[in-house]
């Protein structure tokens, strides 16, 4: 219980949906405390409704879904300029810096096919995230993975592409087995 719980903290910090909060202990307050605040931001509301009849595991595993489909651009923007910067972003998700400003600062809306790839980014971070520290994270998409078949993964994911196509996929799995490598 302890693991998903951290699951979604690391989700929702890596999305944006916990700034300002600090997690001192893993205990039930701060999981509910962080549940509202991801509620709030609108995702996994239909989840947090049912946390007394079904069971905070059920509740924490309906959260964890919710975070991954759900992109909240507005959110994950300013998380993911701070760790790449603006041109370094970009590069990642095909898309010129000045573009990020306006989608950033909320000047201007952030496409469907845009907005999917910065969700992407942002989970394959909050999967890093219990591995590396920023710096690691940010030299973890520049170094060649044998995983990936001596590709860098930001080599993968440069331009515009599919969070769904296999070389992504092939970037988040290889990003999930170092955070279970942590957590066993």
């Amino acid at each position: 219980m302890a693991r998903l719980a951290m699951g979604v903290l690391v989700r929702a910090s890596s999305m944006g949906l916990l700034e300002g909060f600090t997690v001192r202990s893993l205990d039930r307050d701060v999981v509910l405390e962080a549940l509202g605040r991801i509620s709030r931001a609108g995702v996994g509301v239909g989840a947090l409704a049912s946390a007394g009849e079904r069971g905070m595991r059920l509740v924490l595993e309906r959260v964890v879904e919710a975070l991954e489909s759900s992109a909240v651009p507005e959110r994950e923007w300013p998380g993911l300029v701070e760790m790449f910067g603006v041109d370094g972003l970009g590069e990642l998700v095909g898309v010129s810096g000045s573009s990020i400003r306006r989608y950033a600062a909320g000047a201007r809306r952030t496409p469907q096919d845009v907005a999917m790839r910065v969700h992407f980014l942002a989970l394959v971070v909050g999967d890093l995230s219990g591995t590396y520290n920023e710096y690691g994270i940010r030299r973890w998409f520049s170094r060649a993975r044998s995983a990936l078949g001596g590709k860098a993964p930001g080599n993968i994911l440069g331009g515009e592409w599919d969070p769904d196509a296999r070389g992504p996929s092939r970037v988040r799995e290889l990003a999930r087995s170092l955070a279970d490598m942590v957590g066993t």
